[in-house]
């Protein structure tokens, strides 16, 4: 799994950090810009086959139909997208040092 995390079911509990697949996610850019309320998460290769859909709320936030952000409200992709927006948005704006 090269230290992505993943559910062990043996040992029922998650491996490996959830950084590490929110630092895969935005290092193999594999969020996808639908329109401004919606973004899709493609799936990393060799990990996982699924692609994750991420909508806009009334309030600004995302939310994502993967399992973990159902269980627990949110999920290494939604912390992805919010990471990548920002950083996009200091781009925009220019960052002084």
């Amino acid at each position: 799994m090269s230290g992505i995390q993943y559910y062990d079911a043996i040992l029922k509990k998650l491996k490996h950090p959830q950084e590490n697949k929110i630092r895969k996610i935005i290092l193999l850019e594999r969020l996808e810009y639908v329109n401004n309320d919606l973004y899709i998460c493609k799936p990393i290769q060799g990990y996982n086959k699924t692609a994750y859909t991420l909508r806009r709320n009334q309030f600004g936030l995302f939310s994502c139909n993967c399992q973990g952000y159902n269980k627990r409200g949110n999920c290494s992709h939604s912390t992805a997208l919010g990471i990548t927006l920002h950083d996009k948005e200091k781009e925009k704006q220019g960052v002084l040092l």
